[in-house]
């Protein structure tokens, strides 16, 4: 059995790496990659020392293709999923850019808490059903709008007091 590190070195040795992983930058579309630029832009304004990260304008052109090779073999496909990955970005206090892993896991966390909150709807939508057909969700919500309204007077009031 070989090793894997002579394995390694015999393909990375024929450029075989290389090629494959410009076959897969080369399906990236126009539209992937203008958003990829604009993923970069929005990363670069969020870290001030950026440059850092960087040496060259190939290790920018990089990052760009392992950050866009990441987003599509992680299923990061909507703007909602990226949105989420950038809001966690300015948030984090770092200064420096982060690694594209982090980075999509930032993203797959707005996925779990997307799938997570259609969930939860899909259920409460059951239930409602349920109480439709057994004719108890028009005696609950009946039960419901005087405490909305209460709430609301209350809320009302406590802005009077802070004023």
């Amino acid at each position: 059995m070989k090793h894997v590190a002579t394995i390694a070195s015999n393909v990375v040795g024929h450029g075989k790496v290389h090629k494959i992983v410009d076959s897969r930058v080369a399906e990236f579309s126009v539209g992937f990659k203008a958003v990829l630029s604009y993923t970069f832009k929005s990363l670069t304004r969020c870290k001030p020392s950026w440059r850092a990260n960087f040496k060259s304008q190939e290790e920018v052109q990089g990052y760009k293709e392992a950050l866009g090779l990441a987003m599509m073999e992680s299923g990061i496909d909507t703007v909602e999923k990226l949105e989420h990955g950038l809001i966690q970005l300015r948030k984090d206090t770092n200064d420096f850019m982060p690694c594209v892993g982090k980075f999509i896991d930032w993203c797959k966390d707005g996925i779990r808490r997307e799938e997570e909150r259609q969930r939860i709807i899909e259920r409460a939508d059951a239930r409602k059903v349920q109480q439709i057909e057994s004719g108890t969700f028009e005696e609950r919500q009946a039960i419901a709008k005087p405490n909305i309204d209460c709430l609301r007077l209350i809320l009302k009031e406590s802005r009077r007091g802070n004023k």
